[in-house]
């Protein structure tokens, strides 16, 4: 009776020993052991299944992948923003500075002035807005200055500002586009003109 209860008590004790749940062991399988129900001095393999380490090495490379494939697109997108916005904000300036030049020319009597006069008020008038042009052009028609007293003449002023897009460095995007403007302005029927 007390050999029958010591070979009991290592029985026991080894099965107590044995994991009845999966262990998982960086490059080893875990294999759980149970017993067996025919024979309680044995023990048999309940399943094994593989146990995959994830290396922090992997992760930091997909995301360098990651990175590398989302940000040329990004700032591809970021420099057209930025592109369109220069462009839309640079054109009305430009309007606003022809608007400026069409209305000083009309208030002058004579050509060499109103033309004089449009090309200062259209230059002042980038120079205050703050923008600046790689190159400035300002065509100035006074047809109106020559029409008789007592009948509608107007003047109109052309201003072209070629504005630097090469610093956003756009592939297939030119380095300056030029914008225009055009502005008229109305002649005061009653006022003396000269065509000198």
């Amino acid at each position: 009776m007390g050999v029958a209860a010591a070979v009991g008590s290592r029985t026991d004790g080894l099965n107590s020993a044995v994991p009845t749940s999966p262990v998982c062991l960086p490059g080893i399988s875990p294999i759980a052991r149970t017993r067996d129900s025919s024979d309680s001095g044995r023990v048999k393999p309940l399943r094994i299944r593989a146990c995959w380490k994830r290396s922090a090495d992997g992760d930091e490379g997909s995301v360098a992948i990651e990175a590398a494939i989302a940000l040329p697109p990004l700032i591809m997108f970021l420099c057209l923003a930025i592109a369109g916005g220069r462009l839309v904000m640079s054109g009305a300036k430009i309007d606003s500075a022809s608007e400026d030049a069409a209305r000083e020319a009309s208030i002058h009597r004579t050509v060499a002035a109103a033309q004089d006069a449009a090309h200062a008020a259209a230059l002042e008038s980038l120079d205050d807005q703050g923008i600046t042009c790689a190159s400035v052009s300002v065509r100035v028609n006074t047809r109106g200055l020559s029409v008789p007293v007592g009948q509608v003449g107007t003047v109109s002023v052309t201003v072209n500002c070629t504005v630097s897009l090469s610093d956003l460095l756009l592939p297939g995007v030119p380095g300056a586009r030029t914008l225009t403007s055009t502005a008229t302005s109305v002649v005061d029927q009653y006022r003396q003109r000269r065509d000198e």
